[in-house]
């Protein structure tokens, strides 16, 4: 008997030991870790129970029919399973560890998705407990159904698009046509201007499509460092929006990758003018960017593309030298510093350099 017990479940092991084994085993060649990237850059291995319990509480709310299933149905069978008792301890087992997980993380910042694959772990419960409390009874079992059918259709999704609770969005309204509309058309506008661009770029949330579309080689994720190693690993300072809480630091961003651009307003609002320069640039049909370097080489290709640089950097540049003795030198010291990372680190300009310097007194 345990003979056959063993080769029953060598059936069920070998096939998922051979795709998880061989996905590692890739994983650990390419990456050179076990875990991938996104569970760093979603801090998965930090507990955050309150917010978890949100997360699982919002999850009831728009599924509380099938826990309420559960336990009628539970209490109607007196929670005897006979030959379905296996099946419902390992369901329970397995989605339950899956939940308790998600919990213990902190959920995510979108609604259910991460609870959704132990969904059907608490379906597989369901229809033991009616198979015991139902059985032959088709006129009682089919408004039961129905009835458990409708209530989770009809119940409201409890955020939206708009309506956030604890930093949970509702993905699927968030991500609506519209949007994906928009997107696709700033990609189209984009992939032109950068189609031999090789320059990394920085990109922001919902901004992974416009990349991904747009076609751009090296795209960073700045906001959690989904697609960058250093972001992702670096400390996390403090708890905010689910899964967006490790913002790349924009001397990495800038002075260490190079970065040449990005298309979001998240470097404005976390005051990047304290680093470099604002120049943006206007490619068309209300599409913009900012840049991150200046690179007069690149600027003059998407230039002769049509794209509209919106600051004139370097003849305002000029005209800031031109009177840098009338500024006192700690402001100069602080604009040097800003020109160094956006600009002299990037082009050989030694003449306009050393008026700095030379005001500086070095």
């Amino acid at each position: 008997m345990l003979q056959s017990r063993w080769k029953d479940a060598s059936w069920y092991a070998t096939p998922f030991l051979a795709i998880w084994g061989g996905s590692v085993a890739w994983r650990l060649s390419y990456y050179g870790d076990f875990f991938p990237n996104p569970y760093y850059a979603k801090s998965a291995s930090l507990a955050w129970w309150s917010q978890g319990f949100r997360y699982l509480q919002l999850y009831a709310e728009k599924y509380w029919a099938l826990f309420l299933g559960v336990a009628i149905l539970g209490a109607l069978s007196r929670f005897r399973l006979d030959g379905a008792k296996r099946r419902v301890l390992l369901a329970t087992c397995m989605g339950g560890i899956l939940a308790l997980y998600i919990t213990r993380m902190g959920g995510d910042f979108m609604f259910a998705r991460l609870l959704i694959p132990a969904t059907p772990f608490l379906l597989i419960v369901l229809e033991a407990f009616w198979m015991k409390a139902l059985a032959g009874r088709s006129a009682v079992s089919i408004p039961v159904a129905g009835a458990i059918l409708a209530a989770t259709l009809l119940t409201p999704t409890p955020v939206s698009e708009t309506k956030w609770r604890y930093g949970v969005a509702d993905e699927h309204a968030y991500y609506n046509a519209e949007r994906v509309r928009k997107t696709d058309a700033r990609a189209a506008i984009l992939k032109p201007y950068f189609a031999d661009v090789t320059l990394p770029v920085v990109f922001y949330g919902d901004e992974a499509r416009l990349v991904y579309r747009a076609g751009f080689p090296v795209a960073i994720e700045g906001h959690t460092g989904l697609t960058d190693r250093r972001i992702a690993r670096q400390p996390l300072r403090e708890r905010g929006r689910p899964g967006h809480e490790k913002l790349g630091d924009f001397d990495y961003l800038i002075g260490e990758r190079g970065a040449i651009v990005t298309f979001s307003n998240v470097p404005e609002k976390h005051e990047i003018q304290e680093k470099i320069p604002l120049v943006k640039m206007d490619f068309g049909r209300g599409v913009y960017g900012v840049l991150l370097t200046y690179r007069p080489d690149v600027v003059a290709k998407l230039e002769s593309r049509g794209a509209v640089l919106l600051n004139d950097f370097l003849p305002a540049l000029d005209r800031y030298l031109a009177r840098i003795d009338e500024v006192p030198k700690d402001r100069v010291l602080r604009m040097y510093e800003r020109l160094r990372l956006f600009y002299f680190a990037w082009n050989d300009d030694r003449p306009r350099e050393e008026v700095l310097r030379r005001r500086l007194g070095e």
